[in-house]
């Protein structure tokens, strides 16, 4: 198996159902909150196209195998999905199995 940049981000994303909030992916990741007015363009599209309108209960910037990615966690029906983006709006990794009211 060949790794790619996407390989490794993924990988170290892996471990991202485990955790139970933003605080600790900041923990883990460097990440730092950001508002989606202050993303780049191609992960506000990606954004506004998976949510669709759902809320967008918060949005961090994170450092993966030295690439930005951006890391959005969107509310629909009482359900969380995270959604890891790459700079360019490419969804690397999606994880939905949390509850909202965890």
């Amino acid at each position: 198996m060949q790794f790619t940049a996407k390989n490794l981000i993924c990988a170290s994303f892996v471990g991202l159902s485990c955790l139970s909030g933003f605080d600790e992916i900041n923990e883990r990741f460097r990440a730092e909150k950001v508002a989606l007015a202050d993303v780049p363009p191609a992960v506000k599209a990606t954004i506004q196209q998976e949510s669709k309108g759902a809320s967008v209960k918060g949005l961090v910037k994170a450092m993966a195998a030295g690439k930005s990615v951006y890391v959005a966690s969107i509310v629909t029906s009482g359900s969380e999905e995270q959604v890891v983006i790459a700079e360019d709006g490419e969804i690397l990794m999606r994880n939905s199995d949390r509850d909202a009211n965890d």
